[in-house]
């Protein structure tokens, strides 16, 4: 809401209406956010023998890191967490199967990960008709 008030300014007395603000983007408060030191997270994942859980934060991060949902999830980033190789098959399968990640392998070399934030979990369950998009016949 705007207003009226008198200043001095340069000698004489003026009237001046100060401009609202422009209104702040509200943030979506619907999704939760935390930020998580990586360290403590590891600390909690081997008190609670749940490698999984560092894992699923590294691969937020990593994420992060890359600007953007596609990143290189190495042995060796991992290992400096406390997670090992064969937990990281082990739940880059389940998030595969769960439709949460798509994972890119190459022989011998690092996957590419793709978290899929945002995408209905089942959609790549579903498969399309054969003749496409056939609407019902009523």
């Amino acid at each position: 809401m705007s207003r009226v008030r008198t200043i001095f300014s340069h000698g004489k007395f003026m009237e001046v209406i100060s401009a609202d603000p422009a209104p702040r983007n509200a943030r979506n408060t619907k999704d939760g956010f935390a930020m998580v030191p990586l360290e403590w997270t590891a600390d909690v994942a081997k008190a609670l023998k749940a490698p999984d859980i560092m894992l699923v934060n590294l691969m937020l991060y990593l994420s992060w890191k890359a600007k953007g949902n596609d990143f290189l999830l190495s042995n060796e980033t991992l290992r400096r967490y406390g997670v090992g190789r064969k937990t990281k098959y082990r739940v880059l399968a389940c998030l595969e199967r769960a439709g949460r990640i798509q994972v890119r392998r190459q022989n011998k070399k690092a996957p590419y990960v793709t978290l899929l934030i945002g995408r209905d979990p089942m959609e790549h369950q579903r498969k399309p008709h054969p003749a496409g998009d056939v609407p019902f016949e009523t």
